[in-house]
């Protein structure tokens, strides 16, 4: 049963989500084998460039197989984080309770975090005639600290009904720094 007070951000992949998980899938069916030949190469040419003893030979070909392996798992598992990640990527409010997940959720009360804030993020806004970098919610926590994006996936900003839902969240838990975040959200 769907919770009535639960208000969905529009966050993460809302449009691309589809694009992004084949694009994913394809340069893992393509990546991976060509990680297990190039480990295979890469190790080989090492292999028999340093020593070319009859030997070690078998124990040369044996590693760089193992190369190419681990190689091909390292690049299978980057993958599959990425598939994750866009797949899984969400965030919604619950009373004041925040919850934000890309592989793990992460949830914050903000009726009991110490402070919140806005700070500018690294990204920059994919909208026409905006050139200034893209914000982040940023909710002091005990241990560490959690962030909220305020754009999707795609670098768009949030639709004004999410922005209103934080503004009211924030105006009723009245948190230390809300009032700086709400003025901000007003104007953004």
């Amino acid at each position: 049963m769907l919770n009535p007070y639960r208000h969905e951000l529009s966050y993460g992949f809302t449009t691309t989500r589809s694009s992004r998980l084949a694009t994913v899938i394809i340069f893992g069916v393509v990546g991976a084998p060509l990680c297990l030949v190039a480990g295979i190469l890469a190790g080989l040419v090492a292999s028999f460039v340093s020593d070319t003893s009859g030997d070690l030979a078998q124990w040369k070909v044996v590693a760089s197989i193992l190369f190419g392996v681990l190689l091909m798992g390292l690049f299978t598992a980057l993958m599959v984080f990425n598939a994750v990640k866009v797949t899984r990527t969400t965030a919604w409010l619950e009373g004041s309770r925040l919850t934000i997940r890309t592989v793990r959720p992460r949830t914050v009360d903000l009726a009991m975090a110490p402070s919140v804030g806005i700070h500018p993020t690294q990204l920059r806004w994919r909208t026409p005639g905006r050139s200034d970098m893209i914000a982040e919610l940023v909710i002091a926590g005990p241990a560490e600290n959690t962030y909220l994006r305020l754009s999707t996936g795609e670098g768009y900003p949030m639709p004004p009904h999410d922005i209103s839902a934080l503004i009211n969240v924030l105006a009723a838990t009245g948190v230390p720094g809300s009032a700086n975040v709400i003025h901000y959200l007003r104007t953004y």
